[in-house]
């Protein structure tokens, strides 16, 4: 009898945590989403006030987030893995504003996207955990590291991530999957 209620209980507990979890995978999407819109549209609020709505950095920068935000239900740990690897390795140059106050709120937003985006890949995916596991804990364990060296793999993570965020390759992703325009 109370090996079928412990059975019971741990098959109710699988199934919701199951459901919960299907649940949060559109949810974190949204929320993505959102937080982006918001980080957009300040820094169009900041380009506004500074009479820089034609500089081209920024519009750079919008394109980009634009693209982001209409590919994001689309980002995955491998998809982001593929565009890193089939990079051409040509080190990108982006436009940069001649406004250092506009400069300095792109990459203000820019660091803080990339930071983001490494978060919704790595911390928010089952399989972002997976691979952050194998790198961080069976690849590289905790006490082989030395306490004053950073995490190799989250910078290397990090720079790709920018990387992938500032190029023209998710807004084409996004155009050839017929992404719902931002």
């Amino acid at each position: 009898m109370m090996l079928g209620i412990t059975t019971l209980y741990i098959a109710v507990f699988c199934l919701s945590s199951v459901i919960t979890y299907l649940y949060w995978i559109k949810v974190r999407v949204i929320r993505l989403q959102q937080e982006i819109f918001d980080k957009r549209d300040a820094l169009f609020d900041r380009a506004a006030e500074l009479n820089a709505l034609d500089d081209p950095a920024y519009q750079f920068m919008r394109h980009c987030m634009n693209g982001l935000i209409r590919f994001v239900p689309n980002m995955s740990v491998p998809l982001v893995t593929y565009i890193i690897s089939h990079d051409d390795g040509v080190e990108k140059t982006f436009p940069q504003s001649s406004n250092p106050a506009l400069q300095h709120c792109i990459d203000e937003v820019s660091a803080w996207t990339a930071k983001r985006l490494y978060r919704y890949i790595v911390r928010e995916t089952a399989t972002g955990w997976v691979v952050w596991f194998v790198f961080e804990v069976l690849l590289n364990p905790p006490l082989a590291r030395a306490e004053d060296t950073e995490d190799v793999v989250d910078k290397k993570v990090l720079n790709g991530v920018e990387r992938v965020m500032r190029s023209e390759s998710i807004s084409r992703l996004a155009d050839a999957l017929h992404c719902a325009p931002a």
